[in-house]
């Protein structure tokens, strides 16, 4: 008999383990999120295009820290912030936005950053801009634009970083930010 209960225990202490160890349950799903592919700043906005849907969601804030919430009110779902592939910045824009989406939105340090003087935005562009940098680099046309690389150059004693000038057709050239002193 006690050769049973020490079973059972046993079997009852490795279920409430198994149940305890998933920690996946306060996540949710995954298609109850939006995955953010690229986002656009020109101060006053944020456009975003997502890898989860072809549509795009523009939120009139100056604050980055803001937009996830924001965002989330407007779609109805959480933002997932940290596979984003590109960043596209107006001339106008200031380095306090990709200091904030470095730390707040914990983007990766491949993320790409350019620059443009239009909205390109549109649903389905992203991947191919993204993918127009990328041609430009492997043809050393264009610099290594990471997050990290182009604050790296900013907060630096040069105070620049070279980054990939966009329009409508892609790549289009490059262009210095200037850190705004």
């Amino acid at each position: 008999m006690r050769r049973i209960r020490g079973i059972i225990v046993r079997q009852l202490l490795c279920g409430i383990c198994v149940l305890m160890l998933t920690g996946c349950g306060r996540a949710g799903h995954l298609q109850d999120k939006d995955i953010l592919c690229a986002a656009g700043f020109d101060g006053s906005s944020v456009t975003m295009e997502f890898y989860t849907d072809e549509k795009c969601l523009t939120v009139q804030t100056d604050d980055i820290s803001a937009v996830p919430a924001a965002a989330g009110i407007a779609t109805g779902r959480d933002l997932l912030t940290g596979h984003t592939s590109l960043i596209i910045l107006s001339r106008r824009s200031s380095m306090d936005a990709l200091v904030s989406a470095l730390k707040e939105w914990k983007v990766s340090p491949e993320c790409i950053i350019a620059v443009s003087d239009e909205q390109l935005l549109s649903g389905g562009e992203a991947q191919r801009l993204i993918g127009s940098v990328r041609r430009a680099q492997e043809q050393q046309l264009a610099p290594d634009c990471g997050i990290v690389t182009v604050l790296g150059g900013l907060l630096g004693i040069s105070h620049e970083a070279e980054v990939p000038l966009l329009d409508k057709n892609g790549f289009c050239g490059t262009v210095l930010l200037k850190r705004d002193t």
